[in-house]
């Protein structure tokens, strides 16, 4: 096995799914059989577990160490014993996870991620209830049906920066799906992702959210591209390469494309789920 895989393979295994955060399936990135054996030996960031199904199961089961933020409290209960029923290890004990056996993962119930460590109110939508499910840091990110009957308790925040200081080799792929928190946790990484490899940040965008939580768009979209240098796709609607070269869905391009969109805000494009890569760490 080549120790990298192809620009066009990449863009083969990250957008020719079409999946979604929230569908209980993992992206073709996450599964894709040829990844280089060196990548399976990094850890994967989970940040809005939901359920765990998605990311964090599918990876400890490939053999990767999962670091795995869930601040909703019937969640993380929920979490926890789908994992001892699986007989996934997992601890709460950051110090020395670096060094974690292989498919363990990283749980601390109450915390959450963001830009600086610190302490916060978290929202959620209590358990059983016809209105469907919502959880957020920012009250205001939340749909109006959701928020008037939302509960809150008090979580633990942290950042990447200080999360991952002992990966030195980089992470693999790193999953947020924080309701409108996305940019937060961003510049709360910003430093380790600028020093270390990480191919892959797969996230939920939402600028309707990210806007109700007092964030920019477009500066999330400007962080990603510009000042990070990712290239972002829009896994929704999904990219047909065929073996041929597919051009990258470039900031302009993806605020142009959704433009007017109903789920629009100022112009800043669509809600939708975008795989964003680092094209030089693939070659």
């Amino acid at each position: 096995m080549n120790a990298t895989i192809s620009t066009l393979a990449a863009l083969q295994l990250i957008t020719g799914s079409g999946e979604r955060l929230g569908d209980g399936a993992s992206p073709q990135a996450l599964i894709f059989k040829n990844v280089p054996k060196r990548w399976r030996r990094l850890p994967i960031v989970d940040i809005g577990a939901h359920d765990a199904s998605d990311f964090t199961i599918p990876a400890a089961k490939l053999g990767h160490r999962v670091y795995m933020y869930e601040p909703t409290p019937h969640k993380a209960e929920n979490i926890l014993s789908k994992l001892d029923g699986l007989g996934i290890a997992h601890t709460s004990e950051l110090k020395g996870f670096a060094r974690a056996k292989s498919g363990t993962v990283l749980f601390r119930s109450a915390t959450a991620v963001s830009e600086a460590a610190g302490w916060a109110m978290f929202f959620f939508t209590p358990p059983g209830q016809a209105l469907g499910v919502a959880n957020s840091l920012s009250r205001g990110a939340m749909p109006t049906r959701q928020r008037h009957i939302s509960r809150q308790a008090n979580v633990t925040l942290v950042s990447l920066d200080d999360e991952l200081a002992a990966e030195a080799d980089g992470v693999y792929m790193l999953k947020i799906d924080a309701q409108g928190n996305e940019l937060s946790i961003l510049r709360g990484a910003k430093g380790y992702l600028t020093s270390h490899s990480v191919p892959i940040v797969h996230l939920e965008y939402n600028p309707k959210g990210l806007a109700a939580a007092g964030a920019s768009p477009l500066e999330l979209l400007t962080l990603l591209t510009v000042e990070l240098g990712y290239t972002c796709f829009d896994v929704r609607e999904g990219t047909k390469v065929n073996g041929e070269h597919v051009p990258p869905l470039a900031l302009n391009a993806f605020v142009q494309k959704y433009s007017g969109h109903p789920h629009d805000n100022k112009g800043y494009g669509r809600f939708t789920d975008l795989q964003c890569i680092r094209l030089g760490l693939l070659r």
